[in-house]
């Protein structure tokens, strides 16, 4: 574990990858998770195992196959001279999905406020590494997690969603103005309920260009995408294969998964190298990529 300090910076979503974050796979059975789903969604148990787990594109994983892709995903990383840190084991059903635990914004890495206990818990695998970081804030109020939060070249784009709110928004703006960082904060709304996170319906592919689920969004939110990005629009089925879940190495570089051939070649159209790899199994799970990641040191 490399455990030097770290001067955080993050001003663009798609600047050249140097330093991030990842957590382990563990073993976890659907049925345990059961009560997380309950909280967020509002049903009981009962109700979260008899409709969710039928409804929703969620699938146990095979957890050899899952770390194997991990692993992959990872070496991939340290092969395009990112340094890898990982998160230390906690008492949490889940620590792969790092990107939804923080962020940072310019100079400014700030804790994630989730509002389910069992993603709370997530965040004692980070406890190591924050006195080390440059530096930190947490917001006081609201709820927000890292897969709503996307950073561009001029704003901060959020997604109100299952696991942010508009108070969350309003914590993330006055931290950001306390600590003098003049950007403007965008909230992105859903045409439906049920979205967990931004980064499953829309992500930055390159300098100006998006992957973009465009069913997903109100038409408010949908014509702002429209006037800021060149977008990729992907089906509804692609999205929920987590297609949109991508993470840039840098502005003309982007790791995909292998399945996803069409966007691939949309992406290559565009001057963006595809980098496929594996990630079938982790994706049963409905996160992809781009959760799999907290970025700390881009640029």
């Amino acid at each position: 574990m490399n455990e030097k300090n770290i001067t955080v910076q993050v001003s663009s979503d798609v600047a050249r990858l140097h330093e991030v974050v990842v957590g382990p796979v563990k073993p976890f059975r659907l049925t345990g998770l059961a009560p997380e789903f309950a909280e967020t969604a509002g049903l009981t148990v009962d109700e979260i195992e008899a409709e969710v787990f039928e409804r929703l594109p969620i699938q146990q994983q095979d957890l050899v196959t899952a770390i194997i892709q991990h692993e992959q995903l990872v070496a991939l990383l340290a092969s395009h001279g990112v340094t890898i840190h990982w998160a230390q084991p906690a008492a949490a059903l889940i620590q792969l999905h790092t990107r939804d635990l923080g962020f940072v914004i310019d100079d400014l890495y700030i804790s994630a406020r989730p509002s389910s206990i069992h993603r709370r818990s997530e965040l004692a695998g980070l406890a190591w590494l924050l006195p080390r970081l440059s530096k930190t804030r947490e917001l006081t109020d609201g709820h927000i997690e890292g897969g709503d939060v996307l950073v561009t070249d001029d704003d901060i784009l959020v997604g109100i969603s299952g696991a942010t709110n508009t108070d969350g928004l309003t914590a993330l703006r006055a931290t950001l103005a306390a600590e003098g960082i003049n950007r403007q904060v965008v909230p992105l709304t859903f045409a439906h309920s049920g979205v967990v996170h931004l980064n499953d319906h829309f992500t930055m592919a390159g300098a100006g260009v998006g992957l973009f689920n465009p069913v997903a969004f109100t038409r408010k939110s949908r014509l702002y995408l429209e006037s800021r990005f060149n977008l990729i629009e992907v089906t509804t089925d692609e999205a929920r294969q987590c297609a949109v879940n991508t993470l840039a190495l840098a502005p003309n570089r982007l790791i995909v998964q292998a399945t996803d051939e069409r966007l691939a070649a949309e992406v290559h159209s565009r001057g963006i190298t595809p980098i496929p790899i594996d990630y079938s199994a982790i994706t049963l799970f409905t996160k992809g990529i781009h959760s799999s990641v907290l970025p700390l040191v881009r640029g």
